[in-house]
Formats: C-alpha cells, structure tokens, sequence
C-alpha cells in the first residue's frame, strides 16, 4: 500500500525540481523562451493536487 503521507512530503520537498524539469522539457518540446515561465512554481502543492482545481 502507498503510504500517502511519506509521497506528500516527497512532492512537497521536490516541488521546485520537478517544476524545472517541467519547464525544462516544455521548452524543448514547443521552442518557447524559458524566460516566460516564472522562476519558481507559483503554485502550492495543495492546490497542484486537489482533485478539480485548474490555474486561471
């Protein structure tokens, strides 16, 4: 069984990683400047995971 708990403190320490390498990959993927990406995820980790939540 997955411990929940210990995933969530995996994803919450790994945040700002994961969202580099997912801004590192977008950009290799559509040609876009990183540059318009922010610098650090701008969004909380509660809020990336609740079950219907979608950014403006």
């Amino acid at each position: 069984m997955i411990n929940i708990t210990n995933l969530k403190n995996y994803l919450s320490e790994e945040l700002e990683s994961i969202y580099q390498d997912a801004v590192f990959i977008v950009t290799e993927k559509t040609g876009l400047n990183q540059s318009i990406s922010p610098e650090k995820c701008c969004y909380l980790l509660e809020k990336l995971l609740a079950k219907n939540w979608l950014p403006n």
